[in-house]
């Protein structure tokens, strides 16, 4: 009786520790498309007070790394500056399409100032 316990608490506690070990990719794309904006598009502002807006997503990649380029669910982040902002938008927008990969859904992280 005693084994089949310890068998039962090892399991519980190794199910704990995958659980936890596994990110939500929800948190992992908001705070990445915050990355993006609070930080890696304010450093970019510092470095070229010339430009208003980075031309590409790509020009933020030194600030945030390449390798989150790409969300949780194997797309890339979307970038709006300058004339394409969204309503209410007043500088900038970085998005993961979320979920369904399609952008401009009700699923898609977004971060914006």
């Amino acid at each position: 009786m005693n084994l089949r316990l310890c068998a039962l608490a090892l399991a519980l506690a190794l199910g704990t520790q995958t659980a936890r070990a596994t990110p939500d990719p929800i948190k992992v794309a908001r705070t990445t498309v915050e990355k993006y904006v609070y930080e890696a598009f304010v450093q970019w502002s510092a470095t070229h007070p010339d430009k208003a807006c980075p031309a590409k997503i790509d020009e933020l990649y030194e600030y945030v790394g390449k390798d989150q380029r790409i969300d949780p669910w194997g797309h890339a982040y979307r970038m709006s500056c300058g004339a394409n902002l969204p309503k209410g938008v007043r500088l900038i927008a970085v998005a993961s399409s979320g979920p369904d990969g399609k952008p401009d859904t009700d699923d898609d992280v977004r971060a914006d100032m």
